[in-house]
């Protein structure tokens, strides 16, 4: 585990359990509908949890309990399915976009 600077904050992330700076990951809440969304700001009430924007740790959120544990709020399996599938189609387009970029 390797730290940019004391003053950045250091998160874990609910997907494969490694620490890293909290710039790049996503932040993670559950809605009063029991739905995961990504969420943005400092001023976020309730409990959040990290995830790093990777597809393997997206696909590890339908099987990890980190999510749980961060959440304190069991999150049930079609919400966690739907939430997966959503952010697989917005890596996918940002991988897009950056090869369109780049290629």
């Amino acid at each position: 585990m390797t730290h940019a600077s004391v003053d950045t904050p250091i998160r874990t992330c609910v997907g494969c359990g490694q620490s890293a700076a909290r710039t790049g990951m996503l932040r993670l809440q559950a809605g009063p509908d029991g739905e995961l969304r990504v969420v943005s700001g400092h001023a976020v009430a309730g409990r959040t949890a990290y995830l790093h924007a990777r597809e393997e740790c997206v696909r590890a959120l339908e099987r990890s309990k980190r999510l749980y544990r961060s959440l304190r709020k069991q999150i049930d399996t079609p919400a966690r399915e739907r939430f997966v599938e959503l952010a697989l189609h917005a890596l996918a387009r940002e991988r897009a976009k950056l090869q369109g970029l780049v290629g």
